[in-house]
């Protein structure tokens, strides 16, 4: 938990949780975050099932992913577990990616000894060479993009891991979901690309989201609802720590 806190502490984005704090002197230890309120990307997909429009989907889930993936590459973090269970979503419909158990910084991480993996999220030269880079991420990324427009599907349906694994080493990837936009299907084939030197990098993604697909907001009316999510969670943090403080 130390180490996820960490990391945590050096990010500032509207598409990244942020951490307030670390609590070291009671057991067990704990990280204050930002509260967003609504749960992650694949519940509010699963709940809200064929509700969801491709604007939104674009534009505040995968845009926003991609924004808040590309500042982490920029800082030198290799997430290493983003699917669309691991990133927030907000009640105004911003994206927050969260759960950094697994991150690390640097740009190439070689996994020590045999452990569990997300292996129907995992890139085919990292299941094969358990070394991870920004381009796992963005293989990563691009099975996140089917959860979305698939409204919240298993990837690779009802394969086991074993067998998604063999696959996807093999060079199989899936179908694009029914009815996906335009620039969707070429989104994801370019970040699942089987070799990571032609796949396509987070700064092309978003290149490619804002420019050849999204519709977009204007970018101050995110940051002021942003701001108003933060002064919120703010308050709501500073009344509980002065509760706890009045019941030691």
């Amino acid at each position: 938990m130390m180490h996820e806190a960490r990391l945590m502490r050096h990010y500032d984005h509207v598409n990244i949780v942020r951490m307030y704090g670390v609590a070291v002197d009671y057991e067990p230890l704990m990280i204050i975050i930002e509260l967003v309120k609504g749960g992650s990307i694949l519940s509010d997909l699963r709940t809200r099932k064929g509700t969801v429009s491709h604007d939104e989907k674009i534009n505040c889930m995968v845009l926003g992913t991609a924004n808040g993936l590309c500042y982490l590459h920029s800082r030198g973090c290799i997430h290493r577990d983003i699917a669309a269970r691991n990133v927030l979503y907000t009640g105004t419909k911003i994206a927050k990616i969260s759960d950094f158990g697994l991150s690390r910084e640097g740009c190439i991480y070689r996994m020590k000894g045999s452990k569990k993996v997300p292996i129907k999220w995992t890139a085919p030269e990292t299941l094969s060479t358990f070394t991870y880079t920004l381009k796992t991420d963005v293989f990563a990324f691009s099975i996140l993009v089917w959860e979305v427009f698939s409204d919240g599907d298993e990837p690779y349906g009802d394969l086991s891991s074993a067998e998604t694994k063999r696959r996807v080493m093999a060079g199989y990837r899936m179908q694009p979901p029914a009815g996906c936009p335009e620039g969707i299907p070429e989104l994801m084939k370019r970040c699942w690309e089987q070799d990571p030197d032609e796949r396509w990098s987070m700064d092309d993604a978003v290149d490619f989201i804002k420019y050849r697909i999204a519709k977009l907001p204007d970018d101050d009316s995110i940051g002021e609802r942003d701001s108003r999510d933060a002064k919120a969670n703010f308050m709501m943090l500073h009344f509980a720590m002065l509760a706890f403080c009045i019941l030691q």
